[in-house]
């Protein structure tokens, strides 16, 4: 491979059109200097002029960046809801566990369902919407359910399914929602305190979900005065053959809205704060489900590495060349 065909399949893996690549360049010389004309970029790319040492060093740092960002492809659609009664993190879980997939570089949406006319989350579709895309979905029947998270997610990847609270409690008003969910959705996440009033609501969904046979799992959230009683709680859950995530969830001090800025800017979740770390363990759980390898390519490089050796790099982790 020569400098010519690295500078090609370089744009290629960066998704960079030739235009792109000459900003770059022309706004990291700061306005100093001629700009670089289209017809230069073509000499460089056919091999009739060398291609300079700093737009190949600009080339490799950001392939570099993307070789240490870790982005899995998944091989279908995944539907997760999270359900669970009010104020356990239903939400906010909800929207962090989208963001953690969109940081691994997997598509992920943010649904918020409404049952008629009946908005469930307002809110937290406002928040959502702001830090990362996201959007309400108007369901009446299974067919319009099923086009509506093909819509939001026409290819492979993870939807996150907010559900309000109530489902599987033996409600009417959510019969014909809960027959929706159990026909579209892959896994459900159920959030629960350690205690109060959850720990008599929680073991009557998972019952249900049992009952009609479906996948899921428990996640423990927050409540820091219930933290003695989770052990006992993990032995009731097991005792009933129910399913129960390793990580227990504390939340964190900082807003809903400023985790999900920043995480909607992340290239891996090396950024992600540390209260936020045993989410992370519980998103490797859940996919860990559907046989889903979390674990980014290794790659031998170092910081002698050539410009050609990182596109090689980098092109063989893609699949483009072997």
């Amino acid at each position: 491979m020569d400098d010519a065909e690295a500078l090609r399949l370089s744009l290629q893996l960066l998704r960079m059109k030739p235009e792109d690549l000459l900003r770059l360049i022309n706004s990291a010389q700061g306005g100093e200097g001629e700009s670089i004309a289209r017809s230069t970029y073509t000499r460089w790319a056919n091999g009739s002029t060398v291609v300079p040492a700093p737009v190949k060093a600009l080339l490799r740092s950001k392939l570099l960046d993307l070789l240490k960002s870790r982005k899995i492809e998944l091989s279908r659609r995944i539907v997760v809801a999270v359900i669970g009664k009010g104020g356990t993190g239903r939400s906010s879980n909800s929207m962090l566990l989208m963001a953690i997939a969109r940081a691994m570089g997997i598509a992920a949406v943010y649904l918020d369902p409404t049952n008629g006319k009946l908005l469930s989350n307002g809110y937290h579709l406002h928040v959502a919407k702001e830090a990362l895309p996201s959007q309400a979905i108007v369901v009446t029947s299974q067919r319009e359910f099923r086009a509506a998270v093909e819509a939001a997610c026409p290819n492979n990847g993870l939807v996150f399914i907010d559900c309000p609270t109530g489902l599987f409690l033996g409600l009417d008003e959510w019969k014909a929602f809960e027959s929706d969910l159990l026909a579209n959705v892959d896994h459900f996440v159920v959030t629960t305190n350690a205690g109060g009033t959850d720990m008599l609501l929680t073991p009557k969904i998972t019952a249900t979900l049992q009952e009609c046979k479906a996948s899921f799992r428990v996640l423990f959230c927050g409540q820091t005065p219930y933290v003695k009683l989770l052990a006992q709680n993990y032995l009731l859950f097991e005792k009933a053959n129910v399913p129960v995530f390793d990580a227990y969830v504390t939340g964190s001090a900082a807003s809903l809205r400023d985790r999900l800025m920043r995480y909607g800017k992340a290239r891996n979740t090396d950024d992600f704060i540390e209260d936020d770390i045993p989410l992370l363990d519980a998103f490797t759980e859940l996919l860990s489900e559907f046989d889903v390898d979390l674990e980014p390519p290794a790659v031998a490089l170092s910081e002698e590495s050539s410009f050609r050796d990182v596109v090689t790099a980098a092109a063989q982790a893609k699949g483009m060349i072997t």
